[in-house]
This record gives C-alpha cells, structure tokens and sequence, in this order.
C-alpha cells in the first residue's frame, strides 16, 4: 500500500471559484472545493468507491516498472556480462536493489531483465531468489510466479529486448515459444510476428509493453497497428541520451566539452555542493525531457487506446571515464574548474558521479524515489497491479517534485456509472471529475515546509487527445467538465516548484514548469 506521510500538506482554498481556462467552444467547468463524489485516493492511500459504482474499493499501490538487476548485462557497473548462476552475480548490487524496492516503499516491482541472460534461468533465479529473506510467490499449483521481500515488496518477472517489455508473466516461456525473446517490437520485424510474440506474452500471463517511446524505429503507426497493452510515456535512460544531444549515454559522450557543457547544471547537486542531491534530476527534466515518446503516445490515442507509464530503466551503471588527459584536455579542465569546480572534479576522477549526499547519480534508491507509477488496486499483489496497469487504471508520478496528495481522474456516465482511468463509455451525457493536487508535500526525498508548499504554482492541463481542452491553477479544487463531444480525455498535472527554492543550491532550476504527473485516459465514445 502506499504508505503517505504522517500529515498531508492541505491548501485552504479561497472563497469563490477557481480559474478556468478553456479553449474556445469548450464547456463551462464547475469548480468547487469539495471533493467529487467519486472514488478518490483517502489520506492512507485508499480509495473508496461511491455507492452507485457497487462494491469496488481500490487501493493506491506504488509501482516500478522497467527494472534491471544484476542478471542484466549491462546493469550493476557491467558486472553482470559473464551470465552466470545467480550466485555468482553482484550480490551487493543485488542487495541494494531489494532494499532500494524497500526503502521506497515500492509495492510491486515488474522485473525487466534483458533476455539475453534472464532467458536461460529458471524463474525462482529471474525473480531473485537467493535465500535472503525472499519469500516464492506461488499460484494455485504451486508454481513459482514470484517474490516477496521481508518489507511486503513483491516482484514479479518480464523483460526487456528491443522496445519489447513484458511485465509480470506467471511462468517462463516454453522451448516452442522462446522466439518470443528475441522479438523486436520495431521496424525491422513483420506484424505478424510481433502479434505472435504478444499473443505469447499474453499466454504466459504478462502484459505487453513498449520501451522508449522516445526512440524513431518505434514508430507511432506500428503501435498503432500491434494491440499492445501499455508503452512508456517517459524513460529515463532516453532522459540521459536528449541530454548529450543524442550521442550517447552518460558513460560517453561526443567529447570533453560537450559532456562539461551537458553536465554543468549539475554542479550545484554534486560532491562538493550544498544543494538537495536529488534535486539534480531537474536539470534533465527542465530542458532535456524527451518530448517525442509522450508525442506519440498522444498520437497513438488517436488511433486506439493504449496504456501509459513512467519507466525507471535503473540499471545502477552510469559512470565516466577521466577526461583531463593530455596537455590540452588538462587545459580545458583547468579553464572550466574556476565556474564548475565539482563537475571538474567529477570528470577528472571519472567513475561514478557522487552527489551532495555522497551517493550515486544512479542508485537503486534514487532512481525509484525520483519517479514511479501509481495504480488502483484491488488487491495489493502482482496480479492486482498487472490488471491495473494493462487497463490504463494508474497515473505516473515524478515524485521528485513531492507527493500530490488525493489526486484523481474519473467520469460520471450518464446513467450515473462511476469511470475510472482506462474505462470507457458512451460520450452523451457524461462529466469529467477531476480532484486537483494538493500543494506538493515531502515524503521521502529532500524536505521542506507548509509555507514553502504554499509557493509552488500549480498548471493542470485536460486534454483529448493531442488537444488542450481546458486549463486548472486551483490547489485541491474539485472539478466537474461536462462532455461535449467524444475523446481520449486525461490530465496532466504541471507545476512550477518554488517550494525547492531553498533546496536546489541558488539554481534558477526551480522558476521552470515541471510534468509531475501524468493521467491515464478515459474513452469517451
């Protein structure tokens, strides 16, 4: 469950109503503050259902989905390239995994090993069981679906190849089925193929999502074509190659310059600085989020309705190599230490880029806590949190910027059927009922007060579709938007954090507008 903090930060709202801005044409939204009556996320995380919606109650489970441990080839460091048993791998990198899932509060974590490795293990090893303190999760048979940590935290196995990301299977593949692992979701396959590998996923229980949006050989007319379940609305990993201008990874770089130059905005949030250490992740969101994967996912809408989520691509293996080499790099580095002298520091030591906190840009941990999923439950186990996921009925959070409190998006048909995210129902007659955000409150990153919440300025945005419909700057209002013509309807929720002001190390980062949370659609035909 997701666990909220002691006392949320509430915002008494003015008298009178809040401000609408809706484009031309478009209905007159009724803003109160009071709550919708509708289901809506309760302060310990629940949410309750109205009478005329029956007995569902849902609660608010945190999710990470795009997670890689040490079976991958590419996580912890590179450590994991020799694909040997799971005993044989980094079991610190391990360790900090599973307590990182713990430490975050991370309800269910989909597992997304690359297939090169994770394929050939049984699934009690892809699950990471290893005897310390994880618990099988078993089905009715007695077959192993997946784990559970000592803290409640549940994970459940899936893969990533070339954009192709399955998410909670409840076995592995059989020898007739394995082509499904190698199955690329991209140009260079036949449809039929990718249906093949999909109808496979679905046979062994998992849901079918897409990595990197961002990324051009996923076009948005084959996702268009393929029924997948979900795709990502945002990577990190795609994050890091937008900040290098598309040259690569961190690791690399297209030379000395462009990564002191790529890089200079953290210099605040690294060893060495003052500023909050988690706060560095907004120098990636200011100026270098990858617009193109959200772009399509909006455009995929268009088309048919598809799942959106925050990917956490954690791998844990972001380091660089030395740059001050040579008479004219270590001139470079000399010019360039006098206004960023932690980044210089950083960049001649090469390695992994520590921050204030004296921990790693990457860790399990910060990573998690940065951003995730959160999904409407009716149950807290993988199963529930599959279901939820595949149907559309969860949000994504960059919780970096604070939690939002009982945030929610739903519909009131005109028989009066309560909608949830990824529901759908005739358009005619129906209401959209969205509960704005509280003011951002701290949970389990840096920290701050009421009267600095009370600063941040909040922009949510309702669309259909890739069209803005109306506008909201009202902290905790309820509103009610009547339907007037079919769509894909969701909600983005954007904020401006001047409650970091304090936290970001005099950085101008925080006069920028941030997404902080992302809504799934309702379908309204």
């Amino acid at each position: 469950m997701l666990r909220t903090s002691a006392a949320l930060l509430l915002c008494a709202l003015a008298c009178g109503r809040a401000r609408v801005q809706a484009v031309d044409g478009a209905p007159d939204a009724t803003v109160g503050a009071g709550l919708p009556d509708a289901a809506v996320p309760s302060a310990d995380g629940g949410a309750q259902a109205s009478p005329d919606a029956g007995p569902v109650t849902y609660q608010i489970a945190r999710v990470a989905l795009h997670v890689h441990s040490a079976i991958s080839h590419d996580a912890c460091d590179h450590h994991g390239t020799n694909g040997g048993p799971l005993v044989s791998l980094d079991q610190d990198c391990l360790d900090q995994l599973e307590a990182a899932l713990c430490s975050q509060r991370i309800d269910i974590a989909f597992l997304t090993d690359h297939p090169r490795y994770m394929d050939s293990k049984p699934i009690e090893d892809d699950v990471l069981l290893r005897g310390r303190g994880e618990q099988p999760l078993r089905d009715a048979s007695g077959a192993v679906i997946g784990a559970q940590l000592p803290c409640g935290t549940q994970m459940a196995p899936g893969w990533e190849g070339t954009h192709t990301m399955p998410l909670g299977l409840t076995r592995q593949l059989t020898d007739a089925e394995s082509n499904a692992y190698g199955t690329h979701t991209d140009n260079t396959e036949t449809l039929a193929d990718m249906q093949a590998a999909l109808a496979t996923v679905h046979a062994a229980g998992g849901i079918y999502f897409t990595a990197h949006s961002e990324e051009p050989d996923l076009p948005e007319t084959l996702l268009e074509q393929l029924p997948t379940d979900g795709m990502e609305w945002y990577n990190i990993h795609g994050n890091f190659i937008a900040l290098l201008g598309g040259q690569g990874d961190l690791l690399t770089g297209p030379s000395p310059l462009a990564v002191i130059t790529a890089i200079k905005d953290l210099e605040p949030f690294l060893l060495g600085g003052h500023a909050a250490a988690d706060l560095a992740y907004l120098p990636l969101l200011k100026v270098h989020f990858p617009e193109v994967g959200l772009q399509k996912w909006t455009q995929v809408l268009g088309a048919r309705f598809v799942a959106g989520a925050l990917g956490n691509d954690v791998h844990r293996n972001v380091s660089v190599a030395p740059l001050c080499k040579g008479a004219v790099l270590m001139a470079l580095c000399q010019a360039a230490s006098t206004l960023y002298p932690n980044v210089l520091t950083a960049l001649a030591a090469g390695g992994q880029l520590l921050l204030s906190d004296g921990e790693r840009l990457d860790s399990y941990a910060r990573v998690l806590r940065w951003l995730n999923n959160r999904a409407l439950v009716t149950s807290m186990d993988i199963a529930a949190a599959r279901e939820a996921m595949g149907r559309g009925r969860s949000y994504g959070v960059f919780a970096v910027l604070g939690e939002p409190g009982p945030v929610s998006f739903q519909a009131r048909a005109a028989d009066g059927t309560l909608l949830q995210m990824g529901d759908s129902a005739p358009a005619a007659g129906a209401t959209l009922l969205l509960r704005l955000p509280d003011p951002p409150a701290p949970d389990l990153g840096p920290q701050w007060t009421a009267q600095d919440a009370a600063r941040a300025q909040l922009h949510a945005v309702l669309w259909r579709g890739g069209e803005q419909v109306a506008a909201f700057d009202t902290w905790s209002a309820a509103v009610e938007f009547p339907v007037d013509q079919p769509g894909r309807y969701w909600l983005e929720v954007r904020v401006v954090p001047r409650h970091l002001d304090a936290l970001a190390g005099g950085s101008d980062l925080t006069s920028a507008e941030y997404r902080w949370v992302l809504m799934n659609p309702i379908d309204l035909k």
